[in-house]
């Protein structure tokens, strides 16, 4: 652990806790012959000090404490504080997570009717749907994702309940992120259950939304993380058409680089990595849209 980690950590502890939680934390500390001596700190730890109260306020405890990246899994995160999804956003992609992000219960639940992830990271209180409704929904409908409650409601009903509707795990803010990636990898290490072939086949294409992996004619084919969610959209509801603002609402959501020439690109991208030079796969309606015929 850098200087800089352990004043960060010393900090927003002491802002959270107390001088007496700070005291007793064993790891602001190093060890020396003889016992233990307080951690020195070089004047680069004062850097981004607003950054840090800010953090320090959503009650996490921050680290640049990296593990090895496990393989690639999808997470989907539920949360409508975007600070906070922000930084969970930057520490999980640095962990090897990929990462996609929903503000309410309603596109919640359109994430799990349409998508395929490995871990859902979902807060109790969001606007629309609620949490724990979204969550009795998803099991109720036969899913089987594991989902971990990250939320303010602390107390031993509200956990109780979390837990009984099918929660996997809860997590109540504040709350350390090494904890919570070391409570990720506990469940990516349990075995997946005996499920059906999930793959969408249209024509001569096959996605595997799991994991994203793609064949045209048997042929495995790579597209980016953005285009495969993209193709997987069309290949769930074949023959729909998407507009370009629905497209840019479920797929971009409200990132920087969400425009329609982004779509455009896209689309190019995928039709030259699925052999559909002449857009007879991947149809584009002028005003209404786009969709991927099921016809031959």
């Amino acid at each position: 652990m850098q200087a800089s980690d352990c004043h960060l950590l010393e900090r927003i502890t002491i802002q959270m806790h107390g001088i007496k939680s700070f005291l007793n934390r064993k790891d602001f500390f190093c060890r020396i012959p003889g016992g233990l001596r307080p951690r020195r700190y070089s004047s680069t730890a004062l850097k981004d000090e607003a950054l840090r109260a800010k953090r320090g306020k959503l009650g996490i405890i921050l680290s640049r404490h990296q593990r090895t990246a496990r393989p690639m899994a999808k997470l989907l995160i539920v949360e409508d504080e975007l600070d906070l999804v922000e930084t969970l956003k930057e520490f999980l992609t640095k962990e090897g997570y990929t990462v996609e992000h929903v503000v309410d219960g309603d596109e919640a639940n359109f994430r799990l009717k349409t998508y395929e992830y490995d871990v859902i990271l979902l807060d109790w209180n969001i606007p629309g749907t609620s949490g724990i409704d979204v969550l009795a929904s998803y099991r109720i409908a036969g899913g089987k994702t594991p989902v971990i409650m990250l939320t303010g409601r602390g107390s031993i009903p509200d956990k109780e309940s979390g837990l009984d509707t099918g929660a996997d795990d809860y997590l109540a803010k504040p709350f350390n992120l090494r904890e919570l990636a070391a409570r990720l990898r506990a469940l990516l290490r349990r075995p997946k259950e005996t499920t059906p072939d999930n793959t969408l086949r249209i024509r001569n294409v096959e996605l595997d939304p799991a994991t994203q992996n793609l064949k045209v004619n048997g042929k495995e084919v790579h597209i980016s993380h953005r285009d495969c969610a993209l193709l997987e959209l069309l290949m769930r509801h074949p023959d729909t058409i998407f507009s370009n603002q629905t497209l840019l609402n479920r797929v971009w959501q409200a990132e920087s680089e969400a425009t329609e020439d982004a779509i455009r690109s896209a689309f190019k991208r995928i039709r030259k990595a699925i052999g559909d030079s002449d857009g007879k796969m991947i149809e584009n309606l002028p005003k209404l849209g786009y969709r991927f015929t099921s016809g031959s």
